[in-house]
Protein backbone atom coordinates (compact mmCIF):
# COMPACT_ATOMS: atom_id res chain seq x y z
CA UNK A 1 0.00 0.00 0.00
CA UNK A 2 1.11 3.42 -0.09
CA UNK A 3 0.50 6.09 2.16
CA UNK A 4 1.62 10.05 2.00
CA UNK A 5 4.78 9.37 3.56
CA UNK A 6 6.29 7.01 0.99
CA UNK A 7 5.12 8.88 -1.81
CA UNK A 8 7.21 12.11 -0.36
CA UNK A 9 9.77 9.43 0.06
CA UNK A 10 9.84 8.42 -3.23
CA UNK A 11 9.53 11.83 -4.98
CA UNK A 12 11.40 13.95 -2.45
CA UNK A 13 13.50 15.00 -5.20
CA UNK A 14 10.39 16.56 -7.31
CA UNK A 15 8.68 19.88 -5.93
CA UNK A 16 6.09 20.05 -4.80
CA UNK A 17 6.97 16.89 -2.94
CA UNK A 18 10.23 18.15 -1.42
CA UNK A 19 8.13 20.71 0.53
CA UNK A 20 5.75 18.24 1.66
CA UNK A 21 8.55 16.27 2.67
CA UNK A 22 9.82 18.43 5.10
CA UNK A 23 6.66 19.84 6.53
CA UNK A 24 6.50 16.19 7.58
CA UNK A 25 9.60 16.24 9.23
CA UNK A 26 8.76 19.53 11.17
CA UNK A 27 10.36 21.66 9.03
CA UNK A 28 13.48 19.75 7.63
CA UNK A 29 14.89 16.65 5.79
CA UNK A 30 14.51 13.06 7.43
CA UNK A 31 17.88 11.49 8.85
CA UNK A 32 19.65 10.42 5.35
CA UNK A 33 19.91 7.15 6.34
CA UNK A 34 15.71 6.63 5.99
CA UNK A 35 15.98 8.69 2.73
CA UNK A 36 15.19 7.23 -0.66
CA UNK A 37 18.98 7.08 -1.52
CA UNK A 38 19.82 3.52 -3.74
CA UNK A 39 17.72 1.19 -5.30
CA UNK A 40 20.09 -1.64 -4.13
CA UNK A 41 19.21 -0.34 -0.29
CA UNK A 42 15.32 -0.08 -1.16
CA UNK A 43 15.26 -3.58 -2.86
CA UNK A 44 17.07 -4.95 0.01
CA UNK A 45 14.62 -3.28 2.91
CA UNK A 46 12.06 -4.69 0.81
CA UNK A 47 12.81 -8.26 0.21
CA UNK A 48 15.12 -8.53 3.57
CA UNK A 49 12.67 -6.53 6.30
CA UNK A 50 8.88 -7.90 7.07
CA UNK A 51 8.10 -4.52 8.25
CA UNK A 52 9.29 -2.52 4.68
CA UNK A 53 6.01 -2.91 2.93
CA UNK A 54 5.24 -0.31 0.04
CA UNK A 55 4.36 0.01 -3.53
CA UNK A 56 6.13 1.71 -5.98
CA UNK A 57 4.94 4.70 -7.14
CA UNK A 58 4.36 5.10 -11.14
CA UNK A 59 7.08 7.79 -11.62
CA UNK A 60 8.94 4.44 -11.55
CA UNK A 61 7.60 3.58 -15.10
CA UNK A 62 8.01 7.09 -16.88
CA UNK A 63 9.94 9.72 -15.01
CA UNK A 64 13.85 9.45 -14.48
CA UNK A 65 13.78 12.93 -12.84
CA UNK A 66 11.98 11.71 -9.55
CA UNK A 67 15.63 9.92 -9.25
CA UNK A 68 18.12 13.34 -9.67
CA UNK A 69 18.51 15.69 -7.73
CA UNK A 70 18.69 18.40 -9.67
CA UNK A 71 17.79 21.08 -7.14
CA UNK A 72 20.46 20.19 -5.17
CA UNK A 73 19.52 19.97 -1.73
CA UNK A 74 21.85 18.81 0.66
CA UNK A 75 19.79 15.48 1.99
CA UNK A 76 22.71 14.66 4.12
CA UNK A 77 25.63 11.91 4.87
CA UNK A 78 24.01 8.56 5.88
CA UNK A 79 25.80 7.27 8.62
CA UNK A 80 28.41 4.89 6.23
CA UNK A 81 29.75 8.48 5.42
CA UNK A 82 27.95 8.69 2.31
CA UNK A 83 26.35 11.92 0.91
CA UNK A 84 22.67 11.54 -0.04
CA UNK A 85 22.13 13.10 -3.66
CA UNK A 86 20.94 11.46 -6.83
CA UNK A 87 19.20 7.60 -6.12
CA UNK A 88 22.05 5.24 -6.90
CA UNK A 89 21.17 3.36 -10.02
CA UNK A 90 21.86 -0.49 -10.16
CA UNK A 91 24.57 -1.55 -12.30
CA UNK A 92 22.37 -3.44 -15.13
CA UNK A 93 20.86 0.41 -15.56
CA UNK A 94 24.49 1.47 -16.35
CA UNK A 95 23.81 3.55 -12.98
CA UNK A 96 21.80 6.04 -15.43
CA UNK A 97 18.32 6.55 -14.09
CA UNK A 98 17.08 7.34 -17.71
CA UNK A 99 18.09 3.94 -18.53
CA UNK A 100 16.88 2.53 -15.39
CA UNK A 101 13.23 4.14 -16.24
CA UNK A 102 13.43 3.38 -19.85
CA UNK A 103 14.21 -0.77 -19.47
Amino acid sequence: YSSPAIVLQYLIRLQPFTQGAIQLQGGKFDLADRLFFSMEESFRGATEEISDVRELVPEFYFLPDFLINKDKYDYGITQTNQRVHDVACPKWSQYNPYKFVSF
